[in-house]
């Protein structure tokens, strides 16, 4: 994931037609690529977020339609944390560092290397600096899908996310503590109304061709001035 950032990085910065910022849209994983480039770099300075099918607060099980067809999943799953959260499969595997294991939390604080400082649900030296990045961004937006066939929970879209010690149970963004102690700026952003919980209607690999989705959920948000 850090590569990755890495890249988007030495892409944007190179563009001289981005000097004076921009408006970043991104979809899936490149949704939590453009975050940590936001909250780490912001230069070019991003004036607006928004992602289609992003995974915020990571992903925690296998898509259900796999699920469906492949019922032994279920009990691999159980044990994902002993493989995901190796060093070796952190610094390479990318979905890695965002599994976001609810069962065994204290083991992904320690061992995730990437979502927890993403999230700030960890205090690290640029703790200050991810936030005060966040809360200078004019508007988030944040797309989920009800036909959202990969994201598991969907609920991650909009940065909710299983409960801790449980793999069933939902929190809402609005009563986590990553909300309400404002651990990211998410909070300021709501109370300022810069924050945009939105839906749309297609698949996870549809979100660019939903033509729905692009003029409600994008067009509105894409002046730099609005």
């Amino acid at each position: 994931m850090y590569t990755q950032v890495s890249w988007l990085a030495q892409e944007l910065q190179s563009d001289p037609n981005l000097r004076d910022g921009c408006t970043i849209i991104a979809h899936s994983q490149g949704g939590l690529v453009a975050r940590y480039f936001i909250e780490r770099y912001n230069n070019p300075k991003v004036y607006t977020y928004i992602s289609w099918g992003t995974p915020q607060q990571g992903v925690f099980g296998t898509p259900g339609a796999m699920d469906d067809r492949f019922s032994w999943l279920k009990m691999v799953e159980q044990y994902m944390h002993t493989f995901l959260y190796t060093a070796l499969t952190q610094k390479y595997i990318s979905f890695a560092g965002y599994w976001h294991d609810t069962m065994h939390y204290d083991l992904y604080l320690q061992k995730c290397i990437f979502l927890p400082y993403l999230n700030n649900e960890k205090k690290h030296a640029d703790s200050e600096l991810f936030k005060q990045n966040i809360c200078g961004l004019k508007k988030m937006v944040l797309v989920s899908s009800d036909a959202d066939d990969i994201i598991e929970p969907i609920q991650s879209c909009h940065f909710g996310f299983y409960k801790k010690g449980s793999a069933q149970k939902i929190e809402p963004l609005a009563e986590s503590a990553l909300f309400k102690e404002d651990w990211l700026g998410l909070k300021t952003l709501a109370d300022s109304g810069r924050l945009h919980l939105l839906n749309a209607h297609c698949t996870h690999t549809n979100y660019q061709e939903d033509e729905e989705n692009f003029v409600q959920n994008t067009l509105p948000f894409l002046a730099i001035a609005a």
